[in-house]
């Protein structure tokens, strides 16, 4: 009779010992024939280290899971706003460039008042002078070829200016003096005996013709515009004289008197003649 070795079944009660302290913990199983539990197998047990650190694995892959699902950031997790932090010395380096651009500014203005106050805007007694006209006109009658005319003029004018112009472009050789009025206004007497129409037109303005005006017995022209000086032309035998500025018509009266009487006009008869009233 042969012996065959009984085998025991073993029934694994499945009691397993809680890890606290150790990293493996035991599986016994209870054989009912010898009445003893076995140790089947040690089965590892994670710390509490290694527990937290799964645990936290965990949590980082289950938030990346919510932020990046689908490429896209989840509602749940939004991405925070990054809000700029100026440094101290940043900060301060902007205010001291804006208050260097005002005082700057404040400056120049300040430099800008000092000049216009040191150089005030000139009046009409700045320009003045005690010019001899009829000196001038009788120095430049040789070269003129004819008297410039040098009227005797009330008290309170003056000129600042009398020359004689050779010849330009245009061939014309001319008298020119400036008259300041009694009344602080300008009036510039240019006479030539060589004028043509296009340079009568130039020294005129370009004013167009609006009516005459009788003064001492000589018919004057009279051109004016809305905007700008007016002046009177004078045309007799080869001599022309222009008077151009912006003073009243009394004033041009009166240098009109006097230029014609240099020329041998005889009564002294001022009456108007226009297509717009006299101011």
């Amino acid at each position: 009779m042969l012996f065959q070795p009984r085998v025991n079944p073993i029934v694994q009660v499945g009691a397993v010992l809680p890890c606290a302290t150790s990293r493996t913990s035991a599986v016994f199983a209870y054989s009912p024939i010898i009445g003893e539990p076995h140790a089947q197998e040690a089965v590892s047990c994670p710390t509490s280290i290694d527990a937290g650190q799964n645990a936290g694995a965990e949590t980082q892959v289950k938030t990346r899971a919510q932020i990046w699902e689908d490429s896209s950031v989840s509602e749940s997790s939004p991405t925070p706003q990054i809000k700029p932090v100026i440094a101290a010395g940043a900060a301060k380096r902007a205010n001291a460039s804006v208050i260097g651009m005002l005082l700057a500014m404040f400056s120049t203005v300040a430099i800008v008042l000092v000049i216009v106050w040191l150089n005030p805007e000139p009046k009409a007694d700045t320009y003045r002078s005690n010019i001899d006209v009829a000196a001038v006109a009788s120095n430049a009658a040789d070269t003129a070829g004819f008297n410039p005319v040098a009227p005797d003029l009330p008290a309170g004018w003056s000129a600042n200016y009398a020359r004689w112009n050779p010849p330009g472009a245009d061939g014309v050789a001319f008298w020119d003096v400036g008259y300041v009025t009694a009344n602080d206004t300008f009036i510039a007497l240019r006479q030539s005996i060589t004028a043509n129409p296009t340079w009568t037109a130039t020294q005129a303005q370009n004013a167009p013709v609006t009516g005459n005006r009788s003064i001492d017995g000589q018919e004057w022209e009279l051109r004016d515009k809305p905007k700008g000086d007016r002046s009177l032309v004078l045309l007799s035998g080869t001599t022309t004289i222009i008077l151009t500025g912006a003073a009243d018509f009394k004033d041009f009266d009166v240098l009109a008197a006097g230029a014609t009487k240099m020329l041998g006009s005889g009564t002294a008869d001022n009456s108007f003649h226009s297509t717009k009233d006299s101011k």
